[in-house]
């Protein structure tokens, strides 16, 4: 997104502007001079292809489908992401793509249609094991407060999304024989891994614990949050960030948090879509979140890693990209301070020719929430969208 110079003299707050319709000018020739080389290069470096690689940034934001004026290198940009993902000499419709939720999908009652397929009460048993309390009775009856905590959501999700899987090794096999990729949103990655059998179960949930935990300890050094905000190509999402920032460092004495500003001044900085807080307790994918990766890369040391080569491919929050399990280590230890590039990975997974069949979408897990990114980001991809009730 751009964001226009202010008047306001007193307005310090740093971000990068275009002052004048020349500059704009000038930027859409360094575009034109893009060889498709360079721009395949510009990919690589930045997985987001936000052109922080051009000579002078001009950009606040590190999404590219928010720029109006980058629309042309835009596409080709996802057009080049579709090279990651596995796309079989078949009619895609025979295909599938199985989708992990991650927190904030969570809601008191999760699991129960799914208790009476095989190996479910199993799979919860373990858990209470591994974890030291109950969790299906904090699944069924919470309270919310207690079910809302990272500590308990994070694994009351990932067992939740497994149970569902169960539910489609029950019910329709082929869907997971069908399966070419799959991807979790954040703490669904954790589920996408054990469903590729990257790691099992156990040992998954074994670092999860470890990964709620120091979570949970990061959130409360420093009180913060998340809310979802939708943009377009006039939002000046960065210049609202950074005012929020400049607001509560003058006015400390204002017990009154960033995103909370953000929320109250959103007309003033073009955020016209629905503002939603999250009930997660932190300000995850941050780093906010550095305090706990020292100990998520020795939760991840104690743990067996399948690094035979697979068939099925997971895709990382982490570039978006199918990732080798020797990366394992790296991409979930820097996963919690790193953005999650989730619009990135849904191009990677649906980017089609223009008349091309999509593959069938399941959300294994709580909620719907994927389905709903998906219905904006490509809706013919969401014609073929299922959700898994549990």
């Amino acid at each position: 997104m751009y964001c226009s110079k202010e008047d306001d003299s007193e307005n310090k707050i740093g971000v990068n502007t275009i002052q004048s319709e020349d500059d704009l000018k000038r930027i859409e020739k360094d575009l034109e001079k893009l060889t498709e080389e360079e721009t395949k290069e510009l990919s690589e470096k930045s997985d987001t292809f936000n052109l922080f690689s051009l000579k002078k940034p001009v950009l606040d934001s590190d999404f590219p489908s928010d720029v109006k004026e980058y629309q042309k290198k835009y596409d080709q940009w996802k057009q080049y992401q579709a090279k990651y993902s596995f796309r079989p000499n078949k009619d895609p419709t025979e295909t599938s793509i199985i989708l992990f939720p991650g927190q904030g999908s969570q809601y008191v009652g999760m699991g129960e249609k799914l208790l009476f397929y095989p190996g479910v009460p199993e799979l919860f048993e373990i858990a209470s094991d591994i974890l030291e309390y109950d969790l299906l009775h904090l699944c069924l009856n919470g309270p919310k407060e207690e079910l809302d905590k990272t500590v308990h959501c994070q694994p009351a999700i990932f067992v939740t999304s497994l149970a569902a899987i169960k539910k489609l090794e029950e019910d329709n096999p082929e869907i997971l024989k069908s399966c070419i990729g799959t991807a979790g949103l954040s703490v669904g990655e954790y589920a996408a891994i054990v469903f590729a059998e990257i790691m099992d179960f156990r040992d998954a949930l074994s670092v999860l614990k470890v990964r709620a935990e120091k979570m949970q300890e990061a959130s409360e050094m420093v009180p913060s949050g998340m809310m979802t905000v939708l943009c377009n190509y006039n939002s000046k999402l960065g210049l609202a960030m950074e005012a929020a920032k400049q607001f509560c460092k003058e006015r400390l004495e204002i017990e009154r948090p960033a995103l909370d500003f953000i929320k109250d001044n959103a007309e003033d900085f073009g955020l016209k879509g629905r503002i939603k807080p999250l009930p997660v307790s932190g300000a995850f994918h941050t780093s906010l979140m550095q305090p706990a990766v020292k100990d998520m890369y020795k939760a991840l040391d104690k743990a067996t890693i399948n690094r035979s080569r697979r068939s099925l491919r997971v895709h990382s929050n982490y570039n978006g990209k199918d990732f080798r399990p020797r990366d394992i280590l790296q991409i979930l230890a820097q996963q919690i301070v790193k953005p999650v590039k989730w619009e990135q990975t849904m191009h990677v997974l649906y980017m089609r020719p223009q008349g091309t069949n999509f593959p069938q979408t399941y959300e294994a897990g709580p909620g719907n929430s994927l389905g709903k990114i998906i219905k904006r980001i490509n809706l013919k991809a969401y014609e073929n969208y299922h959700n898994i009730e549990t």
